[in-house]
């Protein structure tokens, strides 16, 4: 059976156009540029059957890759389950995620990554690929587990959560990953400056759940913690792309959040071109140090955010991570960091992105998904035939309210909730099959 997608806006990293895309056995076989009716398909494709969708005018765009996403699995039901999160993937757009290891129990086998792979498998909503930790259950000493690591099968390891306290050790892990081709995804994050911030930040949090909180106090508290955290992050981003560049390793800088961390990639790009490469987080481009939320990295001052958006448009920002993080109520309301993001990342993206003016649709796209899929090596991200058919289908007129108690993931807490967007997710489809339908 084949599929042809028609009367569509056609969106990637290299074109926005009108066409039609033909699918068959779950790949793209063909691209037709303009406007194309399904009548001249059929006749070039006599006697085969053929499903015919009508995209309305709606931009197809390939589904997302996500390089940074918490699914809680295994062992923290309470917050995320796989299926929850992989219904909340599909929601949002996304085909491809990869899995940071910060679990019950932390991931540090090959054994347990593939067992989280393959039960993600079983849903049939998205591809994830599993990272492993650095350090053996994040203990700061073992990389045992790295020794002969098949790159194939786990390209990524990370500590997120966390950074690699001790440089050599962390240095021992990076010249592990050169030689088994392994990119490792730093948290960039000061171990002794991230502890000290725990005092002022758990301060404020008490200040503000007390009956007469001190407003006074809290905002001196919160920006002692927020100055320490951004030293934290500064600090250890120079030290790991050091220590990557002595080690000869591929680096990825996760949620890089500071203009002095990305003046430091971008640096460091000049030297080693395709072994460095960094994510954004979508509530790092669109929220600003007036809006206090908890998440880690913190939402930092507006000349970061403004510093993270000229990274995106110089090309030093490669890609976008959600950061998908979600909590219990109980747990957001007891100072939790993080939030539930995929579901609103594409029209965070495009609100701060691409309807500001910043970048182009298809340079979106190219954040969203092809530069990640390439980072990744899976075959995906852009509209070519031999590619997976993982779409989205999105009505960039849409204008729609989050309501975060309708979201797919258990995680119920957003701080874009009530806020208006525009550009909705409409249809995604898996190897050109519906998984998700809006209406």
């Amino acid at each position: 059976m084949q599929t042809l997608f028609y009367n569509v806006r056609l969106v990637d990293a290299f074109c926005d156009t009108d066409g039609a895309v033909l699918v068959e056995n779950g790949f793209i076989s063909d691209i037709f540029w303009g406007h194309i009716k399904p009548a001249s398909i059929f006749s070039s494709k006599e006697g085969e059957q053929m499903l015919c969708i009508d995209g309305k005018g709606l931009a197809l765009m390939p589904a997302f890759v996500d390089m940074h996403a918490h699914f809680r699995y295994p062992g923290l039901p309470q917050k995320e389950e796989l299926d929850t999160a992989l219904r909340a993937a599909a929601a949002g757009g996304f085909g491809t995620l990869l899995l940071m290891p910060n679990t019950k129990p932390v991931v540090s086998s090959p054994e347990q990554a593939k067992k989280v792979q393959l039960d993600a498998q079983k849903h049939n909503l998205a591809d994830v690929i599993q990272t492993l930790s650095i350090t053996g259950d994040f203990g700061g000493e073992d990389t045992s587990h790295l020794d002969n690591l098949d790159c194939t099968q786990f390209p990524v390891v990370s500590e997120d959560g966390f950074d690699v306290e001790a440089a050599s050790v962390m240095f021992e892990a990076m010249k592990k990953c050169a030689k088994n081709n392994i990119i490792v995804s730093c948290h960039c994050e000061d171990v002794s400056l991230a502890k000290a911030a725990k005092v002022p930040r758990k301060a404020a949090i008490e200040i503000k759940q007390s009956d007469a909180p001190d407003q006074e106090e809290i905002k001196k508290n919160m920006a002692e913690a927020e100055r320490l955290l951004a030293l934290a992050e500064d600090l250890a981003t120079t030290r790991n792309l050091a220590l990557a560049e002595a080690a000869d390793c591929n680096i990825h800088i996760t949620h890089c959040s500071t203009a002095n961390s990305l003046a430091a990639v971008a640096a460091a790009k000049t030297k080693r071109n395709s072994k460095v490469s960094c994510d954004v987080t979508p509530h790092h481009i669109y929220l600003s140090d007036k809006v206090k939320e908890f998440v880690n990295p913190p939402i930092r001052s507006e000349a970061d955010r403004l510093a993270l958006i000229a990274g995106i448009k110089n090309g030093t920002v490669d890609m976008i991570g959600t950061d998908h993080a979600p909590h219990t109520l109980q747990e957001k309301a007891d100072g939790a960091c993080g939030f539930t993001g995929l579901e609103t990342a594409f029209a965070v993206c495009y609100q701060a992105l691409v309807l500001s003016g910043a970048i182009s649709l298809s340079e979106l796209s190219a954040l969203m998904s092809a530069n990640p899929a390439k980072r990744l090596g899976v075959n995906c991200g852009i509209l070519r035939p031999g590619r997976q058919a993982n779409f989205v289908l999105i009505d960039l007129q849409e204008k729609w309210t989050v309501d975060s108690t309708k979201f797919f993931s258990k995680g119920k807490y957003s701080p874009y909730n009530g806020e208006s967007f525009q550009g909705k997710i409409m249809q995604t489809y898996r190897r050109g099959k519906l998984i998700y339908n809006a209406e």
